[in-house]
């Protein structure tokens, strides 16, 4: 993830280091908020698959 740890990553977007664990290893789906921060981090492509 570029520069940011887990939690960093979660606490900018305002959610669990543990829900965001589980969207990033596809276990949950994103909220339109988490997917947007993640896109603009570039750990998420435009057609939704994880490219990190």
């Amino acid at each position: 993830m570029k520069d940011k740890s887990l939690r960093q990553l979660a606490r900018q977007l305002g959610v669990s280091h543990s829900y965001l664990s589980q969207v990033l290893n596809g276990k949950r789906p994103a909220s339109e908020k988490v997917a947007y921060g993640l896109s603009r981090e570039g750990l998420l492509s435009v057609n939704g698959k994880q490219i990190c």
